[in-house]
């Protein structure tokens, strides 16, 4: 339905403030505090700003169309975001395993790493481990359910379970995870 795919494309700009957040937070870290605020956050804030730009967009000229959804999926503006969306999210899934396998490198460099205990090192591993995996296995699932999607040339999207299989659940798994961690190290 269209409300339907519009709180889906909501729910995609969430997934993207989400990773724009903990990016920013990850590259504090990486590099200094002034150049992530002078580079990084500029450069997040104007992507996130052209992408809800871009989201209204779509949400508009669906809701106004006279066409029912599944003949509005036929619409060029669909179709091109079929293939954006999976690129998009496969950037997001590799910027996550950059910027972790940094902080992991920088931890473990860093002279204080060898004063922990084995059983703090571990829950540090194991923290970044969890959210650097469930966000790329999400990135994963969403980006190949759309792709399945764009290439079999399937009659719409298959309703609302199909959004709740193919994009809710592997984009909110990545959101909660991302927001909590965030939470947790800042």
């Amino acid at each position: 339905t269209k409300a339907a795919y519009t709180c889906h494309l909501l729910s995609i700009f969430a997934e993207v403030v989400a990773f724009s957040l903990i990016a920013t937070l990850w590259s504090k870290y990486l590099i200094s505090v002034n150049n992530a605020k002078n580079l990084i956050v500029p450069l997040l804030v104007g992507i996130d700003s052209i992408f809800l730009i871009y989201i209204i967009y779509i949400v508009i000229d669906l809701n106004l169309s006279s066409q029912s959804f599944v003949d509005w999926t036929t619409n060029k503006i669909f179709r091109e975001l079929m293939i954006a969306e999976p690129v998009l999210l496969g950037i997001n899934g590799g910027c996550i395993l950059y910027l972790g396998i940094r902080i992991y490198k920088k931890l473990t460099t860093h002279p204080s790493w060898e004063f922990l205990s084995k059983k703090e090192k571990n829950s540090i591993v194991i923290k970044l481990g969890i959210t650097m995996s469930s966000c790329i296995i999400g990135f994963s699932m969403r980006s190949g359910l759309e792709l399945y999607l764009y290439f079999d040339n399937a009659d719409g999207i298959g309703g609302d379970t199909w959004l709740l299989i193919s994009t809710w659940i592997p984009t909110i798994m990545p959101i909660c995870i991302l927001l909590y961690a965030l939470r947790k190290t800042d």
